[in-house]
């Protein structure tokens, strides 16, 4: 029985099917593949995979889902275990078999990507775009003592910019019927070019309101809000500064300010608020950012998991603090950290805290109130991703060290601390941080996979990832359905009972 000579002409069969084999080639391998029937039918293989998959991504870029991606996924591993195995000399069939396995591993771990990339981009579309390398420096890997990547800037790889798509989510393509405009309320004919003008105690409801209907189909809006809920650091440093300012003022202008000056108020804030866990994690976020502080930041850390035992964050901010030191037990506890069932950054005491700040500012108590309820959770957006994204880069210190059960231990860790916040998330941006989280730690996992040829740990990921989709299907609808409350007329009893409703539970107990 003749066998495809896979060594010999691998690489000339991939040319060959993308069409960039030369004519002396394309002649020789035209031979290969009509005198053996193993090549005829691995060409085959590879044309309708590739097809496949070109189809997948013409699906994703359009945001028709024609194909079913994970169908596709499993039809993938299907294949590559059941299709008959070349048989040769044993010293050879070890190596055709690895590398007949490798393409359909390559292929699924593709696929995987797809279902991923769809899922992530259900409703907006990215057709150009490209993902970016994320910048490093040189620090020491734990336990290893050499040289590794690690994250350079807080804003490593913004997972595909989710801020940019947090404002699609809430804009344009997700807007409830993009064609019309929103119908006339009480709150319209707002000069948006003058509101970025306002100071913060000059705006009125109405202006919060249109702006937040505005940003139904225009994405700049969002920021508005987000800057109008956001004391700058002149106005923190006045609140902080001012005679009978209330603790809980000088908590939520905390947020604002660098942290040296941050932890000052913070310790000050201890005397009322010695039993609340916001304001230990706060503290403690703020002293980590000071080596110095080390000492002072674990003693915060174990006073709030004294607090909210149930909490891991409290443990994965502890790990990380060891992965910076180059400490070996940070994988200890980043284990520790994955088998607790729930994580939180606290977000309703934040945006409670900061709606004091604000109040202490100036700001009307109604205009504070919406404007707090309507942008709540963003800054726990940011700080999480931050987190999962250094954790994720020393996940691939260890990969570029050929370390991947280390690797693998990091990105299936911060996979659980996705799922952990999928648990205590009450606000809908703490649950796409954990959605982008668990997406961000899947991709790295399969592409850990792919190269080791583990296909069933691609087959768990396939289903991750199906399972993530849903996921951001759900966060997707429930967008959908704020837009269309926005993009009618409201009235202020009701605006100021939804506010109450959100800094009670959270927003995504908004339509319970």
């Amino acid at each position: 029985m003749t066998h495809f000579p896979y060594d010999k002409y691998q690489d000339d069969l991939m040319a060959f099917l993308d069409g960039t084999l030369d004519a002396a080639g394309r002649e020789r391998l035209e031979r290969v593949i009509e005198a053996d029937p193993a090549c005829r039918a691995e060409c085959h293989w590879f044309e309708q995979a590739r097809e496949d998959l070109e189809s997948m991504g013409d699906a994703m870029l359009e945001n028709v889902p024609q194909v079913d991606l994970v169908e596709a996924v499993m039809g993938a591993v299907v294949e590559a275990k059941s299709r008959p195995k070349t048989v040769g000399q044993a010293s050879r069939k070890e190596v055709r078999t690895a590398r007949y396995v490798d393409w359909r591993r390559w292929a699924l771990a593709a696929a995987i990507l797809l279902v991923l990339g769809l899922g992530a981009f259900y409703a907006v579309k990215r057709a150009g775009e490209e993902s970016t390398v994320p910048p490093y420096a040189e620090v020491v890997t734990p336990g290893r003592g050499t040289a590794r990547p690690a994250p350079a800037g807080k804003n490593i790889e913004k997972f595909d910019d989710i801020r940019n798509r947090l404002r699609g989510a809430i804009s344009g393509s997700l807007a409830p019927s993009a064609e019309r405009a929103p119908e006339e309320g009480p709150f319209d004919g707002v000069d948006f070019a003058k509101t970025d003008e306002l100071s913060t105690d000059e705006l009125s409801l109405g202006e919060v309101v249109a702006t937040r209907r505005d940003a139904v189909f225009n994405g700049e809006a969002l920021g508005r809000l987000e800057r109008w809920a956001r004391l700058n650091d002149i106005e923190a440093r006045g609140v902080v500064s001012s005679e009978g300012a209330a603790m809980a003022a000088l908590v939520g202008a905390a947020q604002s300010l660098p942290a040296a000056e941050a932890k000052v108020y913070l310790l000050a804030a201890l005397d009322q608020f010695s039993e609340d866990p916001y304001v230990r994690m706060e503290l403690a976020k703020r002293l980590l950012e000071d080596p110095e502080s080390k000492e002072a930041a674990e003693m915060q850390l174990a006073a709030l998991r004294e607090l909210d035992p149930e909490n891991s964050l409290a443990v994965w901010l502890e790990a990380l603090a060891l992965l910076r030191e180059g400490d070996a037990a940070a994988l200890d506890l980043l284990a520790e950290a994955a088998s607790l069932d729930r994580a939180s950054a606290y977000a309703l005491d934040a945006a409670q805290f900061r709606e004091q700040a604000l109040l202490a500012n100036g700001m009307d108590p109604e205009v504070a109130r919406v404007l707090t309820a309507m942008t709540g959770g963003i800054e726990e957006y940011d700080f999480l991703s931050e987190v999962a994204n250094e954790l994720l880069a020393y996940g691939k210190g260890y990969e570029e060290q050929n370390d991947f059960d280390a690797a693998q231990q990091i990105y299936e860790a911060v996979y659980q601390l996705g799922v952990q916040l999928t648990q205590g998330a009450q606000f809908s941006q703490e649950q796409l941080a954990a959605l982008d989280i668990q997406r961000a730690a899947i991709e790295l996992l399969n592409g850990v996979s792919s190269m080791l040829g583990d296909t069933e740990q691609l087959e768990t990921l396939a289903v991750l990832a199906e399972g993530l989709r849903g996921g951001i299907g759900e966060l997707v609808e429930f967008f959908g359905r704020l837009n269309e409350v926005f993009s009618q007329p409201v009235d202020t009893g009701w605006l100021l009972e939804m506010a109450d409703h959100v800094l009670d539970l959270g927003d995504l107990a908004i339509f319970d």
